[in-house]
């Protein structure tokens, strides 16, 4: 008998469990014990008024371990709700406080190329047509100190060439970039540099050129929000590639 009031009690303490979210603390207490006290009398076929009365209080002191259970689940969820809310909110704050900021504005910039020469090769990653292949290096002086605020994780930089030919009204070749993270130098002092990508047209278009457009552009990745695309304005610098081909380095 011992064996089966313990089963019936376990099993009325777990639907009594799963049915407790519907009820507040009184309702829940006086609910749970009107159906321990039916559950005796029905599965255990008890009359004896005090002996069920016995089962209740253990009943009684079991219920408040469950109590203290659910209540702890509901305290949890709640804090758990509260924190997420509040770093939602905390977060869009931070998005909108730099919304509107115009990044290309606050950077420092300077750009001079040093060395410009056109050779005429097969591209063979294309076909065996000869096109022109520019060679260029570049001095850059950039601060972008001003630009990593509070919500600038880090930067991403590259540099476009744009001109015009007679194939095409707008060529952009990327010829280099450069990650920038919040903990490194945020100055750029370049001498001399070199194009880390191929300057290739897909015909004669360098040549003596005289309208090659460098223009700086950075990718703001923040800590939260979207990711802008920054033209910087003070970056532009137009050079001319020579007339004449070159036919070994120089």
């Amino acid at each position: 008998m011992a064996s089966t009031q313990r089963t019936v009690v376990l099993s009325l303490y777990r639907q009594l469990l799963r049915e407790s979210s519907k009820f507040n603390s009184y309702n829940f207490r006086s609910y749970a014990l009107r159906r321990v006290r039916e559950s005796f009398r029905t599965n255990l076929k008890l009359q004896d008024s005090s002996r069920i009365d016995e089962m209740i209080v253990e009943a009684r002191r079991n219920l408040k371990i469950i109590q203290r259970q659910v209540i702890l689940g509901q305290l949890s969820n709640a804090v758990f709700a509260f924190t997420l809310s509040n770093l939602a909110v905390l977060t869009a704050l931070l998005v909108f406080s730099t919304l509107m900021t115009d990044y290309s504005s606050l950077v420092d910039i300077k750009i001079n190329t040093v060395r410009k020469v056109v050779k005429n090769v097969a591209d063979f990653s294309a076909g065996r047509e000869r096109n022109d292949l520019g060679f260029i290096s570049f001095d850059l002086d950039a601060d972008f100190s001003r630009v990593f605020d509070w919500n600038t994780k880090q930067l991403f930089l590259y540099l476009t060439a744009e001109y015009q030919t007679k194939n095409n009204v707008l060529n952009q070749v990327v010829l280099w970039d450069h990650i920038m993270l919040r903990e490194d130098e945020t100055t750029l002092s370049l001498r001399d540099q070199h194009t880390k990508y191929y300057f290739w047209d897909d015909g004669n278009g360098l040549v003596g050129n005289d309208n090659i457009t460098l223009t700086l552009s950075m990718n703001i990745i923040p800590n939260a929000g979207f990711l802008p695309i920054h033209f910087v304005p003070q970056s532009l610098h137009r050079f001319a590639f020579p007339s004449n081909y070159v036919t070994k380095s120089s």
